[in-house]
């Protein structure tokens, strides 16, 4: 045999076989190991034999099956040699490795007989037929039975090497009974290993041994699903003998090799200590396994049918087992009938862990037990963690874990063992991260029924809720995991159940450490659990702090690709349709579809408020709000449905005797099914949903249906209880009230069993009920109180009395409640519906739910994650409800998130904070903050923001007088942290920053180590001051405060706030500079302190570090700045007034550094406080340094001011309005040096110079005054200059217009537009008008000069508009208040209208505003006024031609000053008139004499004295109320005699004073005389230009004026009335006019005598005089000889005056024509007669000179003219 043995080849399989087994022969002996070394004697023969025959064959040859049987029997384990049974396992380790053991051949029976593992212990009759079993089947049960029986430590890790070796080979697979066999035998061993390396080995393995099953499971459905991808995509290879190939034939499993641990484990071996007793429970655990899952057939035959229908796979050198050829099959069959298996077992394996992990551990608490189910829990969760699609998503994985994982979670979460409970919460959440999508409904009844219910009750213990609040911390440490919580369950109208907000609230009441006396621990461990309870609420906002950032990272990302691909595809219409779609449907319809959930979900929950205080109201708002359908099944599921309901309302709501109630209620009572339920059963689950009412008919419309109902569900054909729905009404009705007796503790006297069984006798239609049943109904009534479903009482208040022994019997009932209820939960779960499109609408059955006709359109659903399910493998596929991925989410459905959040989270941690000093505990709450003002900069709001910026301030203790400690110290740090990193979100709370960088400052000044003082300035106000014993301790506070600043705060950290101000965006800087001024007021301002200017300082700082920004933002900072400097600038604090000044100067030159463009204003703007300082400061130091200033940043920066000239000469004109003579002084000295050195830099603001140089002309020192008229001269030379300069150019560019030199039709080319200098002009010439009404002569007259100079010298550049601008703000202002109120003419005496008058012409010009000034001196109105109406009527006539159309408002000056009733002002106006005629009449047209000739009439009517003939005056002297002759003329035919006259006053003063005012009347007649002569002076000299309107415009006016005067002389009564009141004229005696009537008739006969001439161009004015001038010569001769007659040769003065008029008349007869002498004589000669007879000297002389030319030379003969006629007088 040895030579034998040299022909072998150690490297080939047969070699390696016949050498082990001589290592097994020389371990047996021939008495005891027959029959082993006949099979190993023969297997050596077989393997010599095989290399004689043939070396090559045989060292191919690598099937070992064949050689089995010998490795088999040296594993005996009925009589175990150790070496023996050692080696043999070695070697079959290595056959296993080597790939020469298969394990697919079937193995024979009578050699490898059955081990009976499944049927122990049990009759062999009922013993199933033996199945076909294969050789890896025999050598998994040998190794098996070898763990099982043999205790042997190395023995022990040699099986775990075979199996691990087994399980991991590719050539020999471990598949169904026998891989729970391999994870039995290693599962034995970890229990009863008393090696400890041994069972860390076994565990290790056994973990090793699920994840290469669930591995390969999970490759396998990924190859699979490739080559379903390829073979879709690809054609179909064929070989050349035309079979199909597939380009994969294996699964590609990664590498293997040997745990380390077990080399380590068999070094180990043997040093364990042996312990017996722990073998007959670990049997029984192991035996309880393979029992229960690997021979439960039975059970679940149907699930294992499945599994084992499909064939093993067989290795490549192994025969197929089933019919057919698995090569021949398409790869893609061959890898789901693989997978097909991986699948069988894995679902095994995690099948037998869960029952494992189920199973109860006796009240004798058992170590064995309790290790075994650990480890059970420990492989579940290793591969719920790390599961692969597969385990998730496919049914028959997914379904076994709701079904049964859970309820083992369940169980083992209120497991009283710790190491139970411990290892339960990791599994829920390996859970939640693995399976959110696949159970959503578990997850949430979970949590809100176990964990949060465990964490509120007060007698669960310390350990549980730890592990509650470990549970709630580390889902809320998942981004993620957290969002997705809130989204899917707070989001979602179809769950009931908010958990995010339930977790919030809990771990708020946790960390503030509510209700935790209740529960018996240690004030460390309530420490603990507090302080992990804060932790989750921190991580809850960190995690959404980091989710908003991926969202936001992907947002940017997206938006990226997005432009790329459109900038990619914008040649293709096709792709930039398809990349717009991309972009329009993206997350903001997300956020919206997500907001309309919430607001729905908001909505429901108000309807609900609503319903438990109204049911009407509530259901009426579901209606009108399209959230329930108006239909009683709707309400009744609604009803039904929402838990949240109040049990009392919902019954008060079913029992009203209303139709559409009681419709409702039999809805809600047929949705019951009542069928196969007991009476006593099915009346408590009617009554669950509500509380029956108070009132009996309520009651009893209830029982009456649900008797009906029942009845329905239970006929008695069917094996009911009841004949008729009456009987059941009854008996219903009897329970109720049963129940009611026996429940209630007022009842003394409880009914008894008899008497219920008979007051219910004969009720079922006559007849009785059984007796039993009755009997039965009553025993279950007593012993079991009816409950509502959420009202059963609780026992929670009386928990804090309690012993623990009873807390825990308590918690122990409470949690199997608890238990029973979530299952029911999770068995009784709606089976979820496919949901409509629109997230917030659901479509499963639900108490509220949209109306069909009313809903609105579909929208698109956000995106969802969906179970997949792998293809080609049976099972039933699972509805599952609609999880929303985070992913998926944007910040606007994120934020109601933060709304939830920021309330708790502020609570508390400002609580804890508050309450707790410890250093973790102050930094965890301080960092949280900063979280929480990150998370509202995020969504953008100020509320929370605002909340805890200002609980970081209050936690600061700035400004107070209390000791800092840490947390003190790290609030500040926390504040200028934030500020340094959010500063560009924090808005308003800037000012909660730097108030305390403020305060900060205040403090450390106080310090003694400070070389500053807090008092910067000294303030003049009083303040209250401590006392000293207060101010020694508040000091030493402060001193002690300051010194741990100085420590332990790095002044660098304040710096950066202000020197990181540069880099805050345009917004922030903004607001940060609006804070900064009102901190720094709030400094400056301080009522009891003495001010203080940090903050200003820094403010200038800060402006020095933000120059560079751009003109934009600057103008939005310096508003701000410019109203706080201005305001500063006027502080009653003459120091800070000063030091607001110069920061402000020094900010203006670093402005002024920048050079401006021409139509910029910004210099202006950051100039503008200097202005308001100077008009609102009273200090005269104030104003002195802006002058100063001024003076330096424009003479230091002079060619860079541009719109800066306009602030300098505002405050310059501020100053020239001083009465400090230094200050006008110094103001002056720097206008004058601009005027003289920098005039052609201030072109364009020469308007506001102008200004400038008006107010110091109007101040009080009369030499600045002049020098400023100078330079106002100077200015209108220039503009003059400059329009000459300008024409040019337009005269050189216009050549074809060369020969248009006339000014007339250069004036219309430009009356069209104004000048754009006018402004300048218009200003500078208004400065002169001004002054001109100036108090001093010279001031007046040098302003006059200039202003009519000026016009007059450059007129020619003004065009029309602009001479209408010159007049009516310039000229006519100077005399507006000059004189009194011009005098209206009388409203009974309208003004004749002139014969066709053009329309629109009839009206006075109206007069410019008048200027509130005060009446002039009658120095002014002989001097300057005179001279200026006469200047202005020349500017007038010397530009008539431009200006002609001013003639109204000329003529309307004239008037008012005429008709001012001022003497001496209406004589200037009269000269002006005459002025005005005798310059601008020759160039009067003739409607420009129509606007004159009206004036004139108007003017003569305002001079008339009108009050003398008022009614008011007559019927106070007694008087009718009009002159007889007035009353006459007017036609009024009233009766004298039946009026009565008025009681005359007696009081003449009365009467003088109100009514008539002699010398104004006095005044007038003089006036109106001057003006009849100026008229009449204007009707001679232009009278040949006159048309007959005109003619007789002017005889009209001369006429009112003749029958005023001519009533008035002629009522004698008034004027002796008025004589007796006091009125007289200047010789005392009666007043009258006679002198004026006789004037103006003269004037009349004039100008008829005139017109008879006929000398007028224009029309026939002889014609027209002659009528009138008979009629009115005949009038004169008749008055003139009555009243000689009448004074009978006396002679008067007005007779005098007549008899003048009567003289020019006769004089005028000697003028006419031969014609007009015949025609008028026979009317005026009988009238020369009487004057012959009564005239006197100087009429009989005119008469006698008629005679002599006219009528002398018509006698036949001569007279003789030297004998004159005597007189006979």
């Amino acid at each position: 045999m040895a030579e034998s043995n040299n022909k072998l080849s150690l490297d080939s399989m047969g070699g390696f076989v016949y050498f082990s087994l001589d290592k097994i022969l020389k371990l047996t002996t021939k008495s005891r190991d027959k029959r082993l070394r006949t099979a190993a004697v023969n297997v050596q023969k077989a393997i010599f034999v095989a290399f004689q025959k043939d070396r090559a064959q045989a060292r191919k040859d690598k099937n070992a099956d064949k050689y089995f049987l010998p490795f088999k029997l040296a594993c005996d384990y009925n009589r175990p040699n150790l070496k023996m049974l050692h080696t043999s396992l070695d070697a079959i380790q290595r056959m296993i490795a080597y790939g020469y053991l298969s394990g697919d051949t079937v193995a024979d029976p009578e050699l490898y007989p059955p081990i009976d593992l499944e049927n122990k212990g049990r009759d062999k009759k009922d013993s199933k037929k033996p199945r076909k079993r294969k050789l890896i089947d025999v050598l998994v049960e040998t190794i098996y039975m070898c763990s099982t029986m043999i205790d042997d430590d190395q023995v022990q890790i040699q099986v775990i090497k075979t199996l691990i070796t087994a399980v991991q080979s590719k050539t020999c697979p471990v598949h169904d009974h026998s891989i729970l066999l391999a994870v039995r035998s290693c599962y034995h061993i970890y229990l009863t290993a008393r090696n400890t390396s041994n069972q860390t080995t076994a565990r290790a393995i056994l973990t090793q041994m699920l994840n290469v099953v669930f591995r390969r499971m999970e490759a396998l459905a990924v190859q699979l699903q490739e080559t379903k991808i390829k073979t879709q995509k690809t054609p179909t290879i064929k070989s050349p003998n035309g079979v199909a190939v597939a380009p994969k034939d294996e699964v590609q499993d990664p590498p293997e090799r040997e745990s380390p641990n077990v080399d380590a484990a068999e070094e180990k071996a043997g040093k364990g200590n042996e312990d017996g007793g722990v073998q007959t429970e670990v049997r029984e655990i192991v035996e309880d396994l393979v029992n229960k899952v690997a021979g439960n057939e039975g059970k679940d035959g149907k699930e294992e049918a499945k599994a084992k229908s499909v064939p093993q796979p067989n290795s490549s050198n192994a025969k197929p087992v089933q019919e057919g050829d698995v090569g021949k099959m398409s790869e893609h069959r061959r890898l789901a009938m693989k997978l097909n298996v991986m699948q069988n077992d894995a679902y095994l394996l995690f099948r037998a862990l869960t029952q494992l992990s189920m199973k109860k551990i006796p009240d004798s608490v058992d170590p064995v037990a309790i290790k075994s189910k650990a480890l059970a829990l420990e492989l579940l969760l290793s591969v719920i963690q790390n599961s692969g699609p597969m385990l998730r998503t496919h049914p028959k994985f997914v379904g076994f874990i709701k079904e049964k994982l859970v309820r083992s979670l369940l169980q083992n979460c209120v497991s009283p063992i710790p190491k139970i409970y411990k290892m339960a919460a990791p599994m829920f959440l390996a859970l939640v991260a693995q399976f959110k999508p696949q159970m959503k409904y578990e997850i949430g009844v979970i949590l809100n029924n176990i964990f949060l219910n465990m964490l509120a009750s007060p007698m669960s213990s310390y350990m549980q809720k730890s592990m509650a609040v470990v549970i709630l911390l580390k889902l809320c440490k998942d981004p993620q995991t957290i969002v997705e919580l809130f989204l899917n369950f707070d989001c979602d109208p179809a769950c009931e159940d908010k958990i995010f907000e339930s977790i919030i609230i809990q771990l708020e009441k946790v960390a503030q450490g509510r209700f935790m006396s209740e529960a018996l621990m240690s004030p460390q461990n309530e420490q603990s659990l507090r302080l992990n309870a804060l932790e989750a609420l921190g991580h809850a906002m960190s995690s959404l702090i980091n989710w908003c950032r991926i969202l936001k990272k992907e947002q940017v990302q997206m938006a990226s690709k997005e432009r790329k691909e459109v900038k990619e595809s914008a040649e293709a219409e096709d792709e930039t349709s398809q990349s717009e779609e991309r972009a329009g449907s993206s997350r903001p319809a997300f956020s919206a579809q997500f907001n309309m959930q919430r607001e729905r979900r908001n909505m429901i929950e108000k309807s609900i408020l609503l319903f438990n205080r109204k049911p009407k109201k509530g259901i009426k708002f579901l209606f009108e709000n399209g959230l329930l359908k108006n239909d009683p099944k709707a309400v009744a599921d609604f009803l039904k449905t929402q838990k949240k309901l109040d049990k009392t309302q919902i019954g008060e709501f079913l029992g009203d005797e209303k139709e559409f109630n009681k419709k409702v209620l039999y809805k809600y009572i047929e949705d019951f099914d009542f069928r196969g339920m007991e009476f006593d059963e099915a009346l408590r689950y009617f009554l669950k949903g509500f509380r029956l009412p108070g009132e009996g008919q309520k009651i009893d419309r209830m029982v009456v249906k649900f008797a009906d109902q029942y009845t329905l569900g239970n006929p008695y054909s069917n094996g009911g209880k009841f004949r008729t729905a009456d009987g059941a009404y009854v008996l219903a009705y009897a329970t109720i009230m049963l129940h009611t007796d026996l429940h209630n503790p007022g009842v003394k006297n409880k009914m008894s069993k008899e008497q219920f069984i008979s007051i219910n006798r004969g009720i079922d239609d006559g007849n009785d009920i059984d007796p039993t049943f009755m009997s039965h109904l009553y025993d279950k009534i007593q012993q079991e109180e009816i409950h509502m479903t959420d009202n059963a009482p609780s026992e929670w208040q009386s928990a804090a009395t309690l012993n623990p022994r009873k807390r825990q019997t308590m918690f122990q009932k409470q949690t199997e409640n608890l238990i029973k209820k979530t299952e029911n939960l999770i068995r009784k779960k709606p089976r979820a519906k496919r949901r409509s499109n629109v997230p917030g609408k659901p479509d499963r059955k639900e108490g509220v739910q949209a109306s069909g006709d009313d809903s609105k359109p579909d929208t698109e659903t956000p995106e969802a994650v969906k179970t997949e399910n792998v293809p080609e493998v049976d099972g039933s596929e699972e509805e599952v409800d609609e999880w929303y991925d985070a992913k998926h989410a944007d910040l606007d459905s994120l934020q109601p998130m933060f709304d939830l959040l920021w309330c708790p989270a502020f609570a508390t941690f400002s609580l804890v904070l508050k309450e707790n000093d410890e250093t973790r505990v102050a930094n965890l709450c301080l960092e949280n903050y900063r979280a929480a003002v990150q998370l509202s900069s995020i969504f953008s709001m100020d509320t929370p923001r605002d909340a805890f910026m200002k609980s970081l301030q209050h936690f600061s203790l700035l400004g107070t007088s209390k000791p800092l400690g840490y947390k003190n110290v790290e609030a500040i740090k926390m504040l200028l942290q934030i500020a340094y990193t959010d500063g560009d979100y924090l808005k308003d709370s800037w000012s909660v920053v730097l108030q305390c960088i403020s305060e900060y400052d205040k403090l450390m000044r106080r310090s003694p180590a400070s070389q500053t003082s807090v008092d910067v300035f000294e303030s003049k106000k009083e303040s209250k001051k401590p006392t000293k014993r207060q101010f020694s301790k508040i000091q030493q506070v402060h001193h002690q405060n300051a010194e741990i600043l100085r420590e332990q705060l790095d002044p660098a950290l304040v710096d950066r706030v202000f020197t990181h101000s540069a880099n805050l965006s345009s917004d922030a800087i903004v607001d940060f500079v609006r804070n900064l001024t009102q901190v720094s007021q709030t400094e400056v301002y301080t009522m009891n302190e003495t001010p203080r200017v940090f903050s200003l300082q820094k403010i200038v700082e800060i402006t020095y570090y933000n120059m560079n920004r751009i003109r934009l933002v600057w103008t939005r900072i310096w508003s701000i700045l410019s109203a706080y400097f201005a305001k500063a600038g006027c502080h009653p604090n003459l120091q800070v007034s000063l030091y607001s000044i110069d920061s402000l100067r020094q900010l203006a030159m670093k402005f002024l550094e920048k050079d401006e463009l021409a139509h910029y204003h910004f210099q202006k703007q950051f100039l503008k406080p200097f202005e308001l300082i100077m008009a609102n400061t009273q200090a005269q130091e104030s104003k002195a340094l802006i002058i100063q200033c001024i003076s330096r940043m424009v003479l230091g920066r002079v060619s860079n001011v541009r719109s800066g000239w306009k602030s300098v000469f505002v405050v310059l004109r501020i100053a020239a309005s001083s009465s400090d003579e230094s200050l006008v002084h110094a103001a002056f000295a720097l206008m004058e040096r601009i005027m003289l050195n920098y005039f052609t830099l201030i072109s364009n603001t020469l308007s506001e110079c102008v200004s400038t140089l008006s107010s110091f002309a109007g101040n009080k020192f009369t030499k600045i005054s002049l020098k400023s008229l100078d330079y106002i001269q100077k200015c209108a030379n220039w503009l003059a200059s400059e329009a000459k300069e300008k024409e040019k150019k337009e005269a050189q560019m216009d050549e074809k217009k060369k020969g248009q030199e006339d000014r007339g039709s250069a004036n219309s080319r430009n009356s069209a537009h104004v000048s754009p200098s006018f402004p300048t002009w218009l200003a500078l010439l208004t400065s002169c008008s001004q002054l001109m009404t100036d108090k001093r002569l010279p001031l007046q007259t040098r302003a006059m000069e200039i202003l009519f100079d000026t016009l007059s010298a450059h007129g020619d550049f003004f065009t029309l508009p602009n001479w209408e601008n010159i007049f009516t703000k310039v000229l006519f202002p100077v005399f507006n208040g000059v004189g009194a109120v011009p005098i209206a003419a009388p409203q009974n005496k309208p003004l004749p209208p002139i014969p066709n008058q053009p329309k629109g012409q009839g009206a006075k010009p109206k007069p410019p505003p008048p200027r509130a000034v005060e009446v002039s001196s009658p120095v002014w109105l002989k001097t300057t006024c005179l001279k200026a109406m006469t200047r202005v009527v020349q500017l007038f006539a010397k530009f008539q031609l431009k200006i002609n159309s001013l003639l109204p408002d000329v003529l309307a000056l004239i008037n008012s000053c005429t008709s001012s009733g001022n003497y001496e002002l209406a004589c200037i106006g009269i000269q002006c008139w005459r002025e005005l005629m005798s310059l601008a009449g020759d160039k009067f047209d003739d409607k420009d004499w129509t606007l004159v000739l009206e004036a004139l009439h108007s003017l003569c009517e305002q001079t008339l004295p009108h009050e003398l003939q008022a009614p008011r005056l007559r019927k106070s002297l007694g008087l009718p109320g009009k002159s007889p002759r007035k009353r006459k003329s007017d036609g009024d035919e009233t009766n004298e005699t039946n009026q009565k006259p008025p009681p005359v006053s007696k009081d003449k003063d009365t009467i003088r004073a109100d009514l008539v005012v002699p010398h104004r009347v006095a005044v007038k007649c003089e006036i109106h005389r001057q003006m009849l002569e100026a008229s009449f002076s204007t009707f001679e000299m232009f009278y040949n230009k006159f048309t007959q309107e005109h003619v007789e415009s002017m005889l009209a006016t001369f006429k009112s004026t003749i029958v005023f005067l001519s009533i008035f002389n002629s009522d004698v009564a008034l004027r002796k009335k008025l004589f007796q009141a006091g009125f007289k004229g200047k010789d005392g005696k009666i007043f009258t006019m006679i002198d004026q009537e006789v004037q103006a008739y003269g004037f009349y006969m004039k100008m008829l005598q005139i017109m008879y001439k006929g000398s007028s161009p224009k029309f026939d004015d002889s014609k027209a005089a002659d009528a009138r001038l008979r009629e009115v010569g005949a009038q004169v001769f008749k008055r003139y000889t009555t009243n000689v007659v009448s004074l009978e040769g006396k002679t008067t003065r007005d007779l005098e005056s007549l008899g003048k008029v009567v003289c020019s008349l006769v004089e005028g007869f000697s003028n006419y024509s031969e014609h007009q002498l015949k025609v008028n004589m026979p009317v005026f000669f009988p009238w020369v007669l009487k004057l012959v007879e009564h005239g006197d000297l100087p009429i009989r002389r005119a008469i006698s000179a008629f005679i002599s030319k006219r009528i002398t030379p018509l006698l036949p003969f001569e007279v003789d003219d030297s004998d004159e006629p005597h007189d006979d007088r």
